[in-house]
């Protein structure tokens, strides 16, 4: 009993730690996609998403967690914009958004996806 009081406090207090941390600043090239089959799209998990181009020709995969962040996404795809927000790990999709087939994608690792708290367009 003492080691499940333990462990549901050691968990509170981690929960609480992870809600003070501040979100991250990254900015670059919005960028919608359209799905391809690839890695990319499976941890996007839908037909259409969104990538932020950053430095070093590197990519974030963008999920947002609001469908009012869905639309400012829209409205400024192929724009320099600013977001905050978490990196998170997740489990890629392995059933094509379009078909609803299961893929067999054997050989993906876990996606990391950048969860959006703000965006707005950057100033020129």
């Amino acid at each position: 009993m003492r080691l499940l009081i333990f462990l549901i406090g050691f968990c509170a207090l981690g929960l609480l730690a992870s809600a003070k941390e501040k979100p991250l600043r990254w900015s670059g090239l919005l960028v919608k996609r359209g799905w391809q089959g690839n890695e990319q799209s499976c941890c996007a998990g839908t037909a259409d998403y969104f990538v932020l181009k950053i430095a070093n020709q590197k990519e974030l995969l963008i999920k947002p967690v609001s469908s009012t962040q869905l639309e400012s996404l829209n409205l400024l795809a192929g724009k320099k914009v600013e977001v905050r927000g978490f990196l998170l790990q997740t489990v890629p999709s392995f059933v094509n958004p379009r078909t609803q087939k299961s893929m067999d994608m054997t050989s993906f690792q876990d996606c990391q996806v950048l969860e959006i708290r703000k965006i707005k367009q950057m100033k020129r």
